[in-house]
């Protein structure tokens, strides 16, 4: 058997965050990214302290996004973007959440931190919307006011959040 030239080979894609609450902006992340790639992961990292468990927000994105590799974590690390042993600690944590040695695209809206994660993982970053102005949307936004944001969310979401604010 011949062995594989670069056309070949599985490329990766990646998208990162809390998904808390997973919304369109990030299905919108997600499908860009699976045009990126051959295989797309989506890395959850949340933060002990959250509202919405990790497991919920974890199945959603599994109901959201079926054709994904969802993984996800807890991890209780500082934010800073100008520290880059913080970004290392972040490196280090998505490596052994996802389970990879090498990524080929992290495709975010983030410019805080999209170019250093990246760097750091050896992918391409793929800056995206980071204006949100295709989705002027955010999580902090939907759980700030979750009746007025309702239209952002996919189904299972849609569903938990109306179901939480009825109740």
């Amino acid at each position: 058997m011949p062995p594989l030239g670069q056309d070949d080979l599985v490329s990766t894609a990646l998208i990162l965050g809390k998904f808390l609450p997973p919304h369109r902006g990030h299905r919108y992340l997600a499908e860009a990214a699976r045009r990126e790639a051959d295989e797309l992961i989506v890395c959850l990292l949340a933060n002990s302290a959250e509202p919405v468990p990790v497991e919920l927000r974890h199945a959603w994105l599994g109901a959201i996004l079926p054709w994904a590799t969802v993984v996800s974590t807890v991890a209780d690390h500082p934010i800073d973007y100008d520290d880059p042993a913080i970004h290392d600690l972040w490196a280090a944590t998505i490596r052994e959440t996802i389970a990879r040695a090498t990524v080929d695209v992290l495709v975010t809206s983030e410019p805080a931190y999209g170019d250093e994660i990246a760097r750091r993982l050896g992918a391409r970053h793929v800056l995206l919307d980071p204006d949100r102005r295709r989705f002027p949307i955010s999580g902090s936004a939907i759980r700030a006011d979750p009746r007025a944001n309702l239209e952002w969310l996919d189904e299972p979401v849609r569903r938990w959040y109306e179901a939480t604010l009825d109740g």
